[in-house]
């Protein structure tokens, strides 16, 4: 095993989806904020339990197990115990678009994108072809294999636990004066927004527009600005993007700015977080 001195994530992009490695350096029991993202994350957790707090009830992850998070819920990850040893897992955040093109091929209809209702779960199978598509992207394989690596870890993830009877709505609903909002601050991840121009946009007061926006989307609109930022940021430096130019690019004011902010988010700053590829295929 790498020995571990600081928190690590490896990350790299295939097929439209983010791939991390987190290697976690031991340490006191931590977590997370609570956050949502804009696609599905997928989870395998290799070597130390974890638990989510997840719609409204607390989650545990046995080493092993694989756990989903659909896009637009609000969660937080958290240590159960204090990190003896370095704590490996691996992550996959895969595009809503996907998963819905996906989901219709196997019903022969469309069926929205699917709604997974038991968060967490143990299968070696699922586990092995999880292991199997990190592999065989990084160092790229040939597309071919990465697709038909991709196609069977998620159609078998679907065919076996997503609810045939529910989809996913993300956005979820909301009213339009709200979705308006929501989609000018994704729209200006760069720029410094004030209520009052979001305020106009929707075409309510601020106060109102506060409220309403917390109610449909878990968090207040500047916390939501703030965490897309992060996101994109994220997906930025996966692509092998210089930290100091994802940082003007997401609207920070400087690279210290978007280090501290980027920490508390993933716990490492931008420069430990897609550190060159050298070996992916352990653990």
């Amino acid at each position: 095993m790498v020995e571990v001195s600081h928190h690590n994530i490896q990350a790299w992009t295939a097929l439209g989806c983010v791939l991390e490695l987190y290697r976690y350096a031991p340490g006191r029991a931590d977590g997370t904020l609570r956050h949502s993202h804009e696609e599905y994350q997928f989870c395998l957790s290799l070597n130390f339990p974890g638990e989510y707090f997840y719609r409204r009830a607390y989650h545990a992850v046995p080493v092993g197990a694989l756990s989903v998070i659909h896009p637009g819920e609000l969660h937080s990850a958290q240590d159960r115990e204090d990190r003896p040893y370095p704590v490996l897992y691996r992550m996959l955040s895969a595009p809503v678009l996907l998963l819905q093109q996906l989901g219709a091929q196997i019903a022969g209809r469309d069926v929205g994108a699917p709604f997974f209702k038991v968060p967490v779960v143990l299968d070696a199978e699922l586990r092995h072809l999880f292991v199997a598509f990190h592999r065989a992207t990084a160092p790229a394989a040939p597309l071919l294999v990465q697709e038909a690596a991709l196609i069977e870890l998620m159609c078998l993830w679907i065919e076996r636990y997503a609810d045939r009877g529910q989809s996913v709505r993300f956005p979820p609903d909301a009213p339009q004066a709200v979705q308006r909002a929501r989609a000018y601050l994704e729209d200006n991840i760069s720029r410094n927004i004030t209520m009052a121009e979001l305020a106009q946009i929707a075409g309510l007061n601020p106060y109102h527009l506060h409220r309403l926006f917390e109610r449909s989307f878990g968090c207040p609109p500047h916390r939501y600005h703030l965490q897309i930022r992060i996101e994109r940021a994220r997906r930025m430096l996966a692509r092998g993007e210089i930290a100091s130019e994802v940082a003007l690019a997401t609207g920070f004011a400087d690279q210290s700015h978007f280090s501290r902010h980027f920490k508390r988010w993933w716990a490492v700053t931008p420069g430990r977080y897609a550190p060159p590829i050298k070996n992916v295929q352990d653990p």
